[in-house]
């Protein structure tokens, strides 16, 4: 099987601490957690918001009968309350985007060995492939203008950041990764893009480059950035857990130990992230101070 960027089993031992507990204020108490509980064993590999902040998209492992053993599948779970559609079959549905406007869903999927970028309205119908390379094409991440989405293949031979229009258009790769890119996400204001790379000594360091691939500078080291939406901090995964880091590379802050994958929503007023505790994987959400978590969804997750 292709590697799908550090999915699997790399990732199911992240977390050492669940959701906190809600922090109580006088002035903006938050809501009573009653998250959905999940029947069987699986995994949340990542988490997308809807431009709207009322939504988000999650890429849920599962056991099967498929050869792997297991499938993914692209859900929607509303965040208040919480309520999970589940918007593709699989057998290998993932790494999720939302158009800017909303009414589209940019993901990877896998046939054979090979898997590539499709998009789809936000109700699962209209599957649309963007991509058609006998390669691994995953982790779309689509622009703020909503014109170009930016992908990670490893046609070339080695894992690469490529940029493409939105219909799939003038795939074009954009600078060179020493041994692994992963994970690119635009900047708000589009001119910039952060990723993160894995070098020859493995170690994931993550890089800013401007949008054609110039400019390439080292930020710090971690996986999984993204932008919050003024534009002047990244969200990462730092070896002791969920960080934030200003762009220049100061002020790092733990917000969470042990989560990895966090993503803000669009108004910037909370994070949306992955975490594991006591042999259970669950999606939360907290205020971007770090504050005032509750958890959304949640299950039993794998022994690895």
């Amino acid at each position: 099987m292709r590697n799908h960027g550090r999915s699997l089993a790399t990732l199911f031992a992240i977390g050492v601490v669940g959701c906190a507990a809600p922090q109580q204020s006088t002035e903006d108490s938050p809501r009573k957690e009653s998250p959905l509980k999940q029947a069987g064993v699986g995994f949340y590999q990542e988490v997308s918001w809807a431009p709207d902040g009322s939504t988000l998209t999650v890429s849920v492992l599962e056991q099967s009968d498929t050869p792997e053993g297991f499938q993914y599948r692209v859900h929607r779970l509303a965040v208040e309350p919480p309520e999970l559609v589940a918007l593709t079959s699989g057998p290998m549905d993932l790494w999720t985007s939302w158009a800017p406007d909303g009414n589209r869903i940019a993901y990877a999927s896998r046939s054979g060995e090979a898997s590539d970028i499709f998009s789809m309205r936000t109700d699962g119908t209209d599957r649309t492939r963007l991509t058609d390379a006998p390669a691994s094409d995953t982790q779309p991440d689509w622009s703020p203008d909503g014109t170009h989405i930016a992908f990670v293949s490893d046609r070339g031979g080695t894992e690469q950041i490529y940029v493409m229009r939105d219909n799939g258009a003038e795939q074009t790769r954009i600078g060179v990764a020493e041994k692994s890119a992963q994970n690119p996400v635009w900047s708000p204001d589009g001119s910039h893009i952060v990723y993160y790379e894995t070098d020859a000594t493995g170690n994931d360091e993550i890089y800013v480059v401007n949008s054609d691939g110039t400019g390439k500078h080292r930020l710090v080291r971690g996986v999984w950035p993204s932008w919050s939406p003024d534009g002047n901090k990244i969200l990462f995964g730092a070896p002791k857990g969920l960080s934030i880091v200003s762009v220049d590379g100061t002020g790092e802050s733990l917000l969470v130990g042990g989560a990895e994958f966090g993503a803000f929503s669009p108004d910037g007023a909370r994070i949306a992230y992955i975490t594991t505790s006591d042999g259970q994987v669950s999606v939360c959400i907290m205020k971007a101070d770090g504050s005032g978590t509750v958890r959304l969804l949640m299950r039993q997750a794998p022994e690895w």
